[in-house]
């Protein structure tokens, strides 16, 4: 399924977002969003290049960016379940515990097999459920979810 959703039949659109995921991985987000921008512009129905987007965006805590990659990427593809997924994140270290539920749970309906975001939306819960914590606890929400672990 995972490739189902990062396939595009262009070989150059391939190319360069593998360059982008690795750069990603190395660190290199200015180099990883040249190219994902490159792949973007040229092609701009290509799904898979906004959530690798929004996954730099979210490493570098550019949260509001990061959503909205995400939701382009929703647009393009409402199945995607990782851009989704992303969706909650981007959420939840916004401190919109509510709303990152709701991503979490659309993420799973999608794709039931995510453990761990199905233990992040249980933990979401109880952290709802501690009123207090509804404005956004920073800390609360980082031991949840952890940038390293995204």
């Amino acid at each position: 399924m995972e490739r189902l959703v990062s396939q595009r039949s262009d070989g150059e659109a391939n190319q360069l977002l593998a360059e982008a995921v690795s750069g990603t991985t190395d660190g290199h987000y200015p180099a990883a969003l040249e190219k994902l921008d490159a792949v973007i512009s040229r092609w701009p129905a290509f799904a898979e290049a906004y959530n690798q987007r929004a996954i730099v965006h979210f490493l570098a805590n550019q949260y509001d960016r990061s959503i909205a990659d995400c939701q382009a990427a929703l647009r393009l593809n409402p199945s995607h379940f990782g851009a989704m997924a992303g969706l909650g994140h981007g959420h939840a270290h916004a401190g919109r515990l509510t709303e990152a539920l709701a991503c979490y749970e659309a993420a799973l309906a999608i794709h039931p097999d995510l453990d761990c975001i199905r233990v992040g939306s249980e933990q979401i819960q109880m952290l709802l459920q501690r009123s207090s914590v509804e404005g956004g606890s920073r800390s609360a929400l980082q031991d949840v979810f952890p940038a390293e672990h995204i």
